[in-house]
């Protein structure tokens, strides 16, 4: 595979997370931003909620902050069980292997807005010396 450069990486992190999320929640984040630093790959998801998860925090007489665990448990549960799924995908579009020891994940359903990081088992974007 020829060498690519670090944006074009991210974008392509980017498209693999995006279609896992939509694939497994039904939609897409609205927003979608990568940053690669050697092995370490960053995912920031923004608009993340499901219509489902934005009406249980808006459910009035529920105890908010046990709404907001209760998304967050789902979220884990969920990422935990497609973390090979979603590894196999990302690993596609880098062309290499991501670290499956390495995935970390949170989620703050009050903004709205999901993370995902990544250690790599190589950098994919290694410079040559020429």
């Amino acid at each position: 595979m020829p060498s690519r450069t670090t944006g074009q990486v991210e974008a392509s992190a980017c498209d693999a997370v995006t279609r896992f999320h939509r694939d497994t929640l039904g939609r897409g984040p609205k927003r979608v931003t990568a940053s690669l630093q050697a092995k370490t790959l960053l995912v920031l998801l923004e608009g993340v909620l499901t219509t489902s998860e934005q009406t249980l925090l808006e459910a009035t007489g529920v105890n908010h902050a046990r709404s907001i665990e209760m998304v967050r448990e789902m979220r884990n549960q969920l990422m935990r069980r497609s973390q090979r799924e979603l590894l196999a995908a990302l690993s596609g579009v880098l062309g290499m292997r991501a670290s499956a020891t390495g995935v970390m994940h949170d989620i703050d359903p009050e903004a709205g807005s999901e993370v995902l990081v990544f250690r790599l088992a190589d950098e994919p974007c290694q410079k040559r010396l020429a």
